[in-house]
């Protein structure tokens, strides 16, 4: 598998490889390999697996990388369409999720993987301040006077896990978080 795949990549076509019976020879020799490495230039300048390249900041990390093209077409296509304030809305996708190979394999995947910038498309720059606001108020202000360090403590990793991932874009984890969060307001309880 790895020597097709090393064939494609080279834009070698395998049925005129087949045809001129030099597949078989090359399978042995691993030639298609050799050539690969000789052909691709990996090495890139870069700070912490991080390079820029035509405006746009990069990964040498495949996983962070696609998550960072998803958040910076989020802001490019915010700026194109006018959208800062208000944001693109509920009713639609948001923009950067049209392309083919971010939609999924069932076609439906919408999440940004960062919850942040889900809101900031969803809801513009508007609504960014309303979840800073309330969670400023949640957590600072109103754990500052009942000491509610440990509650701060609980949010900080969930918050920095829904940066990267699709915790808070779905059904079941804002649930639970959200009821957490209220369970502890109420009853005053601390976690220590």
């Amino acid at each position: 598998m790895a020597l097709l795949s090393s064939y494609r990549v080279l834009d070698q076509n395998i049925e005129e490889l087949v045809e001129e019976e030099q597949l078989f020879s090359l399978f042995y020799s691993s030639q298609a390999v050799e050539k690969l490495a000789g052909q691709k230039d990996t090495k890139v300048e870069n700070f912490i697996s991080f390079y820029t390249r035509d405006g746009r900041l990069y990964s040498v990390d495949g996983n962070i990388n696609w998550r960072m093209q998803i958040w910076q077409d989020v802001i490019f296509d915010s700026n194109k369409l006018g959208t800062q304030i208000f944001g693109v809305g509920y009713s639609e996708k948001i923009p950067a999720m049209n392309k083919f190979e971010r939609a999924g394999r069932d076609g439906l995947n919408e999440n940004v993987h960062n919850f942040l910038f889900n809101i900031y498309a969803r809801g513009g720059v508007v609504q960014i301040i309303l979840f800073t606001v309330f969670y400023f108020y949640l957590y600072v202000l109103n754990g500052r006077e009942k000491n509610y360090n440990n509650l701060i403590w609980f949010a900080i990793p969930i918050f920095i896990i829904s940066f990267f991932d699709t915790s808070m874009e779905n059904a079941h984890f804002p649930f639970l978080f959200y009821f957490f969060t209220s369970y502890f307001l109420i009853y005053n309880k601390d976690l220590s």
